[in-house]
């Protein structure tokens, strides 16, 4: 195609505005919303359509892609850039654009999320033409996804494979089957049932030939039966996973199935997280009619609910959130009046609970200005600057996704007064703020961990080493390297303590790691196990037992805990016998 129209009229008109509002969200919050990406790729595609030259307002927004601080976000927006382009045939900065987005898909921690980022790019590379460079990608992504438990492995695969038919349709249908046989390496019904949908949505994305439609609606009828066999609230849950790509290859048949869910689940909280869970599954599938009923239906039930009044305001605020994908004039409708009430709140609840964090995230979804007013007037009810930083520390994922750049930068400025002053009570919640840096994108993480660090030398030694475990359990998420040294550091410090006061140890190492890394918590407690095994401990006994109710009560693991007390029992026996 040789675009030589210059844009002008409705389309520039409307593609600057929508430009404008992003770019006015990256700057202020390091985000942009969902519904205005959308207006503006689909605004995009009408120019395109149309013969417009529209790659200078493509090349700007892809500009301004580096002030974006959700890897996911930064990465949608270059790939979709990156697509408008080949369309236009500018395809050397296409190519550019896509390398970019494998770049930061590079970036991503969790293999999962950064595994589907790239078979989303190598989707948009394949569509593009660029075979010979999306087939390298491919090949190592397929290795790295075979390491990952069967549901993700499969997914994985499935995407691959959706991708790669729009360059070769025969291995591409390969690759997707491949991905449903996981099905049969799930523990339970639900992940069958997940695959089996999953792999159905793959082969129809392929093609609706007949063949692929036929082999679809086999592996639907496969989850069906699976879930039939499923407990009713089970069987509830698993259809609202799976509806949208039940919607995907057949909308009739999402249809009932939405009216079956709607009409069994309970009135009550359950049940709403049951129906929002089948909104986001027929959002994630591109469709919007169902979608609407879903929310529609939410609304209307949660306002008739007898939930607490801010348990109403969380799920309402839900339903913003994903009105904020598909329809942003009804989602900032709602958000002003949940904003209303929030307001109304704000006089009563003198705390920042994990609700009203949650609801105001949510609102900015449809108006971010909105949302990050309420955040601001609900931390100054706080009163203190210590529970500001407390609920900073303590709601990283809500705050960060909603107001990532607002969030970062308080939170630095935070830490750096909590290493200037010293009392007790402030310097209890780095550990927290650690953590919180940890999952979420920021520079200097290293600086900021040696800093907390360094705080330990000018600690009593025993105090010390809690504080030091505390921060090792807080950057385990994103320095696991690091967290290993330090706590094999730790366990060789206290080998010359004595044996009672080592157990001691462990045990509240055990405990304040727990919050930040279940796992390390667990390995600790085996540690005081072994040394009270291996040693003559005059109470031993009465230490078993501490560690089996740590087991019942943190873990909630009683089999464990009876394994401890039976072990308690037999040294206990053994004892009496030597005397």
């Amino acid at each position: 195609m040789s675009l030589q129209k210059k844009l002008r009229g409705f389309f520039r008109k409307q593609l600057l505005g929508k430009k404008r509002d992003i770019i006015s969200d990256i700057k202020k919050y390091g985000r942009s919303r969902d519904f205005l990406w959308r207006s503006f790729f689909t605004i995009a595609d009408e120019a395109i359509s149309e013969g417009y030259d529209i790659s200078k307002e493509l090349l700007d927004i892809a500009g301004y892609s580096y002030l974006l601080y959700k890897p996911s976000e930064r990465i949608y927006a270059l790939r979709e850039i990156g697509y408008r382009l080949v369309k236009m045939e500018f395809f050397s900065k296409a190519l550019l654009i896509f390398k970019i987005a494998l770049r930061e898909c590079n970036r991503i921690i969790n293999p999962y999320r950064r595994l589907f980022e790239k078979a989303l790019v190598l989707d948009y590379l394949f569509a593009s033409g660029f075979n010979d460079f999306a087939e390298k990608v491919l090949e190592k992504s397929i290795e790295d996804a075979l390491y990952l438990s069967p549901v993700k492995a499969a997914s994985l695969l499935i995407l691959f494979g959706i991708g790669l038919a729009k360059h070769d349709v025969g291995r591409g249908d390969s690759l997707i089957a491949s991905g449903v046989e996981y099905a049969e390496k799930c523990e339970s019904d639900l992940c069958k049932a997940i695959i089996l949908a999953r792999g159905a949505y793959g082969y129809v994305s392929v093609s609706r030939n007949p063949e692929n439609m036929r082999v679809a609606k086999k592996w639907l009828g496969e989850a069906f039966e699976i879930i039939d066999e499923m407990p009713p609230k089970e069987a509830l849950y698993a259809l609202a996973r799976i509806i949208g790509d039940i919607c995907y290859v057949d909308y009739m048949k999402a249809n009932q199935v939405l009216e079956f869910i709607l009409d069994n689940v309970k009135r009550n909280e359950e049940g709403f997280r049951i129906v929002l869970r089948a909104a986001k599954s027929l959002i994630d599938s591109g469709d919007n009619d169902l979608s609407y009923k879903a929310l529609n239906w939410l609304e209307d039930r949660i306002m008739k609910s007898h939930s607490r009044k801010l348990r109403k305001l969380l799920y309402l605020s839900f339903i913003v959130k994903y009105f904020g994908i598909i329809d942003g004039y009804k989602a900032q409708f709602l958000a002003k009046i949940i904003a209303g009430y929030l307001r109304e709140l704000f006089t009563i609840e003198k705390s920042a609970s994990a609700d009203l964090i949650q609801s105001i995230a949510n609102l900015s979804a449809a108006d971010i200005d909105l949302a990050h007013n309420l955040l601001k007037r609900s931390l100054r009810g706080l009163g203190s600057d210590r529970e500001i930083i407390h609920v900073l520390a303590m709601y990283p994922k809500q705050l960060f996704s909603a107001f990532p750049k607002p969030y970062v930068l308080t939170l630095r400025e935070k830490i750096s007064s909590v290493f200037s002053r010293l009392e007790k009570e402030y310097l209890e919640l780095i550990p927290d703020i650690i953590h919180s840096l940890s999952v979420v994108p920021i520079r200097g993480f290293d600086k900021i961990v040696s800093n907390a660090l360094r705080l330990a030398e000018e600690m009593p030694e025993e105090e010390g080493i809690i504080y030091l475990t505390e921060i090792a359990g807080a950057i385990t998420a994103k320095a696991k390297w690091w967290a290993e040294e330090l706590l094999e550091y730790l366990l060789e410090s206290i080998e010359k303590l004595p044996v009672d006061r080592r157990i001691q140890l462990l045990i509240e190492m055990s405990q304040r790691i727990y919050k930040f890394s279940p796992r390390k918590a667990r390995e600790l407690l085996r540690i005081a196990i072994g040394i009270i095994q291996d040693n003559e401990i005059k109470n031993a006994h009465g230490i078993l037992l501490e560690i089996s109710r740590q087991m019942r009560i943190l873990f909630r693991d009683l089999a464990w805990a009876r394994q401890i007390e039976i072990l308690a029992r037999e040294i206990s026996r053994r004892k009496k016998e030597k005397r």
